[in-house]
């Protein structure tokens, strides 16, 4: 509904409760008082008016950028294929575009290495990337919630070694500027089914390309994070007064011993 219309809708609200107001007034208000009545409610009205034209008008939803839009549909044409078989998902808003990437097209079990297969699938990912304007990239790796002991101690180093080898790649082969990459990991932190089945933990063992601005790491990435408390202030000790050591008194050398007398010599 555009503004017009709006304006008039609430002229005509507006309108009908005077004109009510005028029909009572004329039959139950004595007529020496109804001219008054009415010049009031006259001025009621025009109140309300400027009232509601003063109104700031709805704003629409917001759209994504050109640059967003374009990345998106590149994106779902070159990867209609996977997201057919339910391998990758893309979700869009305004304000970013989120694509989730199931481990079997990237990674064997407990690597990060990535696969000849996530190569090419990377490659198309990378091919959209290169059209994003303004925006970072975040690459989160998630796995489920089994335990590992292989190269790596933890499923944190395993997510976080995948998110950086997924970055590697973009930025070696489909030349996206390394400064727009952010590398997570989140481990079995974020999982998006029951990891109690096989079908479950399989589909929690993902990475996830995130294109957005997140305004806390923005902050950290420009170094403008929450500054750290002053160390408190060092309290000045007094100063001590020496205190004086003893006299020392000389020891007296000692008494060199005497020798014996000697024996009378024998004759």
């Amino acid at each position: 509904m555009n503004n017009k219309m709006k304006k008039a809708l609430i002229f005509f609200a507006a309108l009908l409760p005077l004109a009510l107001s005028v029909y009572l007034a004329s039959r139950l208000i004595p007529p020496e008082r109804a001219a008054s009545f009415v010049e009031d409610a006259s001025r009621a009205l025009v109140a309300r008016l400027k009232e509601a034209s003063s109104e700031p008008a709805a704003k629409t939803p917001e759209q994504p950028s050109s640059g967003m839009q374009e990345t998106y549909s590149t994106l779902v044409k070159v990867l209609g294929k996977e997201m057919k078989a339910q391998e990758v998902h893309i979700q869009q808003s305004p304000e970013k575009i989120e694509i989730n990437l199931v481990e079997k097209l990237l990674f064997h079990t407990a690597s990060a290495e990535i696969t000849p297969e996530g190569k090419e699938l990377l490659l198309k990912v990378g091919s959209a990337l290169a059209r994003i304007d303004g925006k970072r990239i975040y690459v989160v790796g998630h796995t489920d919630n089994v335990p590992i002991s292989t190269l790596y101690p933890s499923n944190w180093e395993l997510s976080t070694a995948r998110a950086c080898s997924v970055i590697r790649f973009l930025t070696d082969k489909d030349k996206i500027a390394p400064n727009l990459f952010y590398a997570l990991g989140r481990a079995d932190q974020q999982p998006v089914a029951d990891n109690a089945t096989e079908e479950g933990r399989a589909q929690n063992r993902r990475v996830e390309i995130l294109i957005a601005n997140i305004p806390d790491l923005e902050s950290i990435a420009a170094g403008q994070g929450a500054n750290p408390s002053p160390p408190p202030a060092a309290t000045e000790q007094p100063a001590q007064t020496p205190v004086p050591s003893p006299a020392m008194s000389p020891t007296p050398a000692p008494v060199p011993e005497q020798a014996p007398p000697a024996a009378p010599e024998a004759k």
